[in-house]
């Protein structure tokens, strides 16, 4: 049990510094914090991934997605893809950093979580 916990208690940090790092390329758009990020994401994956099995991408595309959606702001599904992002994010002061970090502070109603 002390493990299971233990376990929870790593992924759940590794998650965190993945949106912090998320959150800072979003007020850097830096490209070596988008390197960063997608460097954790390729780790995190390997973390799902079985053998003999299709690779686990979604902290890859997730973030790929994401690095694109913070950069170009004239992208159509920007908005999408940013709000989608937010409702996530548990942690509603993360969440709201994160909202006036891409520009999107007046869409946080619509991506509250009940805390």
């Amino acid at each position: 049990m002390h493990d299971e916990v233990a376990h929870d208690q790593w992924l759940a940090k590794i998650i965190q510094n993945w949106l912090l790092a998320v959150l800072r390329f979003a007020v850097t758009r830096d490209v070596s914090d988008k390197q960063t990020i997608l460097t954790m994401a390729r780790d995190m994956d390997r973390f799902g991934a079985w053998p003999d099995q299709s690779p686990f991408t979604f902290f890859i595309r997730t973030s790929t997605e994401l690095c694109n959606a913070i950069a170009i702001s004239e992208d159509p599904g920007r908005t999408a893809i940013l709000r989608r992002h937010l409702k996530m994010i548990e942690d509603r002061h993360l969440r709201h950093v994160m909202a006036v970090a891409v520009g999107l502070d007046n869409s946080l109603r619509a991506c509250a979580h009940p805390r």
